[in-house]
């Protein structure tokens, strides 16, 4: 599936329709190869050097589209196992949470970069990172598509 490619551009007024329904979905670093996975009992989104399973679990997600577009997909991002969502908590934290598909702080905007997948968040400003083991967000007004940090593979 192709979508609006290149940086985030804040103010931009891009009209393509990039709606995003992916299931089973492994999300890992394209810094340092860490997937993205969630526990059953805690809210904390955490990261590990594991590959890809072969059923759902805490290590796959959903992604899918919960806002209009605005040149790129707005998009949430859900746990297969858990069903929770990664929720920005402040311009540098993340948390899973129940899921809204109306809370700004659950919606991100989806980009493909040179670096790969990146998510950044309007409603704090940020960027989502990864901190070998425990993703964060980077505060910016847009990601940086040169960041490796910021580049997601979605597989």
């Amino acid at each position: 599936m192709a979508f609006a490619a290149g940086a985030l551009v804040l103010g931009g007024t891009g009209t393509a329709n990039a709606s995003v329904n992916w299931d089973f979905k492994f999300i890992q670093s394209n810094h340092d190869g860490y997937g993205l996975y969630n526990n059953y009992g805690s809210y904390v989104l955490q990261s590990a050097l594991t590959q890809k399973p072969t059923s759902p679990s805490i290590n796959t997600w959903r992604i899918v589209s919960v806002a209009p577009d605005t040149g790129y997909p707005n998009v949430q991002i859900r746990n297969d196992a858990t069903g929770r969502c990664v929720r920005a908590m402040s311009s540098s934290s993340v948390q899973m949470k129940s899921c809204d598909s109306k809370d700004p702080y659950e919606i991100w905007a989806m980009t493909d970069s040179p670096v790969g997948y990146q998510f950044f968040n309007f409603g704090v400003r940020s960027c989502l990172d990864e901190g070998n083991g425990r993703p964060y967000l980077f505060h910016e007004e847009g990601c940086n598509p040169g960041n490796r940090y910021q580049g997601w593979a979605v597989r």
